[in-house]
């Protein structure tokens, strides 16, 4: 055991491991923990690294995909890559910022993100509506397109008493291959 301090993380929202080490997601930014050698880290060797200051809000809205990472934050929604070095970049910031700044922080808070590998997107459920009751009850699917670089948002309802979402399957879970087994 032990225990590695980043003096100037705020609250942990999550611990990702990354290649040889782990993201570090807090409220106020982004580090990673790795090895001083190609071992990865000890507990007497290991370096701490600050990413950015863009911290997320929830952890369920933080999503992996083959270019990095993509999570929520106060300020926008962001793309944490590591293909030519480290980047970081707010891509709501010239396309849909501004709805994304109406949806309530609560929401922001418990948005639940899903990627869809075979698609190439990425969507987020989250409650707009202050009348539907219940954290894990969704009424809107904010959709990001990655091969077109566009936003969609999808409205399931406005009130408590139409359907909502709770959950999603990624694709592969309900794929025909996933399913068959022979039956003698």
């Amino acid at each position: 055991g032990g225990v590695i301090r980043i003096p100037d993380a705020g609250n942990i929202i999550r611990l990702t491991p990354y290649k040889q080490g782990i993201l570090v997601f807090a409220k106020n930014g982004i580090w990673y923990i790795s090895g001083s050698n190609d071992l990865g880290f000890t507990p007497t060797t290991f370096t701490v690294n600050f990413i950015t200051s863009a911290g997320a809000v929830g952890s369920k809205s933080i999503v992996e995909t083959d270019d990095g990472f993509l999570f929520w934050s106060p300020q926008g929604i962001y793309a944490l890559s590591f293909t030519d070095g480290v980047q970081v970049r707010n891509i709501s910031l010239t396309t849909i910022q501004t709805d994304y700044l109406a949806v309530p922080s609560s929401s922001k808070a418990t948005a639940v993100g899903v990627y869809d590998r075979n698609q190439q997107r990425v969507l987020w459920m989250y409650q707009q509506s202050s009348e539907i009751t219940g954290t894990h009850n969704c009424n809107r699917i904010l959709w990001l397109d990655m091969t077109l670089t566009a936003f969609f948002d999808y409205t399931i309802s406005e009130t408590s008493e139409s359907p909502f979402i709770v959950g999603a399957l990624p694709k592969s879970a309900l794929s025909r291959e996933a399913l068959s087994e022979e039956v003698v």
